[in-house]
């Protein structure tokens, strides 16, 4: 490593800040992945939680001519 130039050292640090950008690039889509993944289960559960008391038959007793 000691008989590197000054263009062998430039162009290993170049190296170095694309594979880091690269990186950081797919830590951000992985991150971006994860928070819509989460997002679309939590609205999920809150679509599921409303809608279910439409759902229940607990609530068809109360509607005339109910056929259970």
């Amino acid at each position: 490593m000691d008989n590197l130039s000054a263009k062998g050292i430039q162009l290993r640090a170049n190296q170095v800040i694309d594979e880091s950008a690269e990186s950081t690039g797919r830590i951000l889509v992985y991150s971006l992945r994860l928070i819509f993944h989460v997002s679309f289960i939590v609205l999920f559960f809150i679509l599921s939680v409303y809608f279910s008391r439409f759902f229940c038959f607990q609530y068809l007793e109360a509607l005339p001519n109910a056929a259970i």
